[in-house]
C-alpha cells in the first residue's frame, strides 16, 4: 500500500474562523496547465469526520486524475457543511463537502450542489442525560436544546414539523459541536442536537440517551458543492476531482476497517467511535434523484415554515451534476 504523511486534522470551529486569514493570499487551485500537463489542485473543505477526501488523498488516489501528486491540495477542516459553504462563497476555497444545508446555500448564491457522496439518517440525533426522564419529541416542550447553528437547526425544524409542532415548542441555543457533551453533562442544555462521531462517543461513555435519530424523516444528504465560476473556468479540475473522490468512496466501502482505523488515528477519536461511525455512513457518489431533491425541498419548507428561513433554495439552479454525469458516464 502506499503512504504519505497523515494529514492533520483540527476538530474545532476555530478552524473555520481562520479560512479567510490562511486563504486570501493564497493562490486558488483550478484547471489545467497551458500545456496539457498536471491539472492544477484545489482548495477545499470537509467536514472533519469525512475519511474519504484525507484518506484518498494519502493512498494517491487523486494523483491519476490531476496528472499530479495530489497530496499538496489545500485541505480545510471544519465543523459543519454551512461553514464550508460560507468559506466557498467569499471565495477563500474552491469546493466544499458537507451536509445540505438550506440557509447556507439560500445565502450562497453563487454556490452549485455538483454531487451527493453519502446519505447517513442514523448518524444524526437528540441526545439526554441518562434518566432524564425525557422519552419523546414531545417531551422537549419548553426545554433547551442546543445545537450546532445560531437559528433553529435544520434537523430540529423538521423534526417538529413531521410531528406537528412549531418551531418555538423548544428554546433552542446553539452550542458549538465539539462543547456539546460538556454542555449536556453540566446541566447548561437539557437536550443536544448531534451527529456522529460526537453522538457515537457519548454513547460509548453512557453519558447520553437517544430521544430520536433521524431514520424515519432525515435523509442527510452530503453534498459536494462547488463556486459556479470555478466550474466555469476549471472543468477539468472539477471532473478530476470528483474521479479521485469516487475512488476514495469506493475504497472507504471496500475497506470499512482500514479507513476506521485511519479516521481515529488522523482525528483523535476513539476506535470504537470511529467504528460506529463508519458502520452508520451509507457512502456513494451519485446524482441526486428526484427523490432526494424532493427530500431537500421539504427541508427548506420546514424552515420557512419555521421561521428561521425567508425562502426555500431553487435547487434547479443550484444543481449541477454535469460534470459528475460525465465521471460516472466513463
Amino acid at each position: 500500500m502506499r503512504t504519505r504523511p497523515l494529514i492533520a486534522l483540527a476538530a474545532t470551529a476555530a478552524t473555520v474562523l481562520t479560512l479567510a486569514a490562511c486563504n486570501n493570499d493564497a493562490e486558488s487551485g483550478g484547471g489545467s496547465s497551458e500545456d496539457g500537463g498536471a491539472i492544477d489542485l484545489p482548495n477545499v473543505a470537509t467536514v472533519v469526520s469525512y475519511p474519504a477526501l484525507p484518506s484518498g488523498l494519502e493512498l494517491g488516489l487523486f494523483d491519476e486524475p490531476f496528472g499530479q501528486d495530489a497530496s499538496g491540495m489545500t485541505v480545510e477542516f471544519v465543523s459543519s457543511g454551512a461553514d464550508g459553504v460560507s468559506a466557498l462563497a467569499s471565495g477563500n476555497v474552491d469546493l466544499v463537502i458537507g451536509g445540505y444545508d438550506p440557509p447556507a446555500m439560500l445565502g450562497a448564491t453563487n454556490a452549485r450542489i455538483i454531487a451527493m457522496t453519502e446519505t447517513s439518517p442514523e448518524t444524526h440525533a437528540i441526545l439526554v442525560p441518562p434518566g432524564s426522564g425525557i422519552d419523546s419529541i414531545e417531551d422537549l416542550q419548553g426545554l433547551t436544546v442546543g445545537g450546532f447553528s445560531s437559528a433553529l437547526a435544520p434537523f430540529l425544524a423538521l423534526m417538529l414539523a413531521n410531528a406537528d409542532l412549531p418551531g418555538d415548542y423548544i428554546d433552542y441555543i446553539q452550542v458549538p459541536p465539539d462543547a456539546g457533551l460538556a454542555a449536556l453533562t453540566s446541566g447548561a442544555i437539557d437536550a443536544w442536537y448531534t451527529w456522529d462521531p460526537f453522538y457515537a462517543q457519548a454513547q460509548l461513555e453512557d453519558l447520553a440517551d437517544v430521544v430520536v435519530d433521524g431514520t424515519d424523516f432525515f435523509l442527510n444528504p452530503i453534498v459536494i458543492v462547488a463556486r459556479e465560476d470555478y466550474i466555469e473556468e476549471n472543468p477539468e479540475a472539477v471532473q478530476a476531482f470528483l474521479t479521485g473522490y469516487d475512488a476514495s468512496v469506493t475504497w472507504v466501502n471496500e475497506n470499512p476497517a482500514d479507513a476506521a482505523a485511519y479516521m481515529a488515528e488522523a482525528t483523535g477519536m476513539s476506535p470504537e467511535a470511529a467504528d460506529i461511525t463508519i458502520e452508520r455512513r451509507d457512502y456513494a457518489l451519485t446524482i441526486p434523484t428526484e427523490s432526494d431533491i424532493a427530500w431537500m425541498d421539504s427541508l427548506g419548507e420546514a424552515l420557512v415554515e419555521a421561521g428561521t428561513l425567508p425562502d426555500v433554495p431553487d435547487l434547479n439552479v443550484a444543481i449541477d451534476t454535469t460534470a459528475l454525469e460525465g465521471v460516472l458516464g466513463d
